[in-house]
């Protein structure tokens, strides 16, 4: 079809150039006779696309610079729950207006997603104006990649040893009192069985299980809707998020406290990264360029950076600073 299309063009620009400058070609295509003859249709639209609706996880600089942050990472993979990009009026979006100054018109936007992202802008207060297509699908299952991740969490959680979670274990911990409390807090909250004489910490292990999780295709609407959950909460604290985390001010307030509910280790609960993987108490300093390109020093002196498209070793890490970006 698209290439017949091009040939018209073609065929009509020839004519077009042989009949300049004394003769001036109108043309009229079938579907605006179409639309003339029946007013009340839809222009054209192509068929609906899921590729479309296909959209990846939500990765946003939303604060440039700030002071005194906390880190919080969600894991949660395909499995659980069903976090949505609530966007703002598309024109505003692109003039970078804080306060919306246009219509309901103007402020149409007209895309393809699935049904819960469109339950969840309802719930905040959009309206559905118009549909222009469905596509439903008889066969719905909540099964299709549970074994799989409780297979490669059972692998990861066991090689992570018993000093993955300082809430829980003692730096000296050797599968004592506090470990066991910690296996037992997992086991009674996931779907998996671990086996507390393979707890012990392999990094090899470890990697690889991660890895395979990672490498599970796809981040669908339900990872989407489970980050705005927590952005929801978070509401202006919120400095920088990605696909699974989020870097947030935490001023003590009532939403950070609420935020504190989804802390755990089970498949779906918050980590604090700042604490477990980097020995910190809190962010003194984070800044950022965009996406993928961040800066954050802690409380240690010790500066973590993300520069996407660069692998952080020593040499790079002396010219990528926090000073520097």
């Amino acid at each position: 079809m698209k290439e017949l299309y091009d040939q018209t063009k073609e065929r009509l620009k020839t004519i077009e150039d042989y009949l300049k400058p004394n003769v001036k070609i109108h043309t009229i295509w079938e579907c605006e006779f179409d639309q003339q003859k029946y007013p009340e249709v839809d222009p054209h639209l192509k068929p609906i696309d899921k590729r479309d609706a296909f959209y990846g996880g939500r990765t946003e600089t939303i604060q440039l610079y700030n002071n005194l942050s906390d880190l919080k990472d969600d894991p949660t993979l395909n499995k659980h729950d069903k976090i949505h990009e609530i966007k703002r009026c598309k024109e505003c979006k692109n003039i970078k207006n804080e306060k919306c100054i246009h219509s309901n018109e103007e402020r149409v936007i007209v895309g393809t997603w699935s049904t819960i992202e469109i339950d969840k802008a309802i719930e905040k207060g959009y309206k559905l104006k118009k549909i222009y297509e469905l596509e439903h699908f008889e066969k719905t299952s909540t099964d299709i990649f549970k074994l799989y991740v409780d297979t490669f969490m059972k692998y990861k959680q066991e090689a992570s040893g018993c000093k993955c979670d300082p809430k829980y274990c003692k730096p000296d911990c050797e599968n004592d009192k506090e470990c066991k409390t910690k296996i037992q807090y997992i086991i009674d909250n996931a779907a998996y069985n671990l086996d507390i004489d393979k707890v012990k910490h392999n990094s090899g292990l470890r990697f690889i299980a991660k890895i395979c999780l990672n490498n599970l295709w796809g981040h669908f609407a339900h990872a989407r809707l489970k980050l705005y959950e927590l952005l929801d909460i978070l509401q202006e604290r919120v400095l920088y998020m990605d696909t699974d985390s989020c870097i947030y001010n935490d001023d003590g307030s009532e939403a950070c406290k609420k935020s504190r509910k989804y802390d755990g280790s089970k498949l779906g609960d918050l980590t604090d990264e700042i604490v477990s993987k980097h020995n910190a108490n809190h962010i003194k300093q984070f800044i950022s360029a965009g996406p993928k390109d961040y800066s954050m020093k802690l409380d240690t002196e010790k500066l973590v950076s993300c520069c996407k498209g660069f692998r952080l070793n020593a040499e790079v890490e002396e010219k990528i600073t926090l000073d520097k970006k």
